[in-house]
């Protein structure tokens, strides 16, 4: 589907687009409070500062795709491919990354507020200055991500393998 056929549709107030492909699409800015696209394949879209409050992303694979200061307000990343996507500074308060590969990620300065990220992949991400008070990171990977600056009161790494993690100095 192109970006003009995607937009009209969202316009005529469609939200479900399971195992959509969206290849080089410009969404930044654009209102697709819960937009389902769920198993999608999105590459090079662009969604800086849209507002994806409850999207549905499950299973979704994304590859260079830009969420820098997207509003992911209990957006479900769930067992999503999500390896070295840009979400700085995004709002993810209550977002569920459940088993989801976050390897590489870059995640500075994001609000992780409550979110699960229950058996997830994090190895290698950056998450300097995250705001991640609440957050659930039981069992998950985060070996080799860097956490400086971040605010980590009450947050719960129960068994998260943290081998090689940079906290502050």
């Amino acid at each position: 589907m192109d970006e003009g056929e995607f937009l009209e549709r969202v316009k005529a107030a469609e939200k479900a687009f399971a195992n959509i492909e969206l290849i080089g699409t410009d969404l930044a800015g654009v209102d697709l409070r819960q937009i389902r696209l769920p198993g999608a394949c999105l590459t090079d879209v662009d969604f800086r500062g849209a507002n994806l409050t409850l999207a549905d992303f499950s299973q979704a694979r994304l590859i260079r795709v830009r969420l820098s200061g997207a509003h992911l307000f209990k957006a479900n990343f769930s067992a999503a491919h999500l390896a070295g996507i840009d979400f700085c500074a995004a709002n993810l308060h209550a977002a569920n990354f459940q088993d989801a590969n976050l390897s590489n990620a870059y995640l500075r300065a994001v609000h992780l507020t409550q979110a699960n990220l229950r058996n997830a992949n994090l190895s290698g991400a950056t998450l300097r200055g995250a705001h991640l008070t609440g957050a659930h990171f039981r069992d998950a990977n985060l070996t080799g991500a860097e956490l400086t600056e971040a605010i980590v009161a009450g947050t719960d790494f129960t068994g998260a393998n943290l081998q090689r993690v940079k906290w502050n100095d």
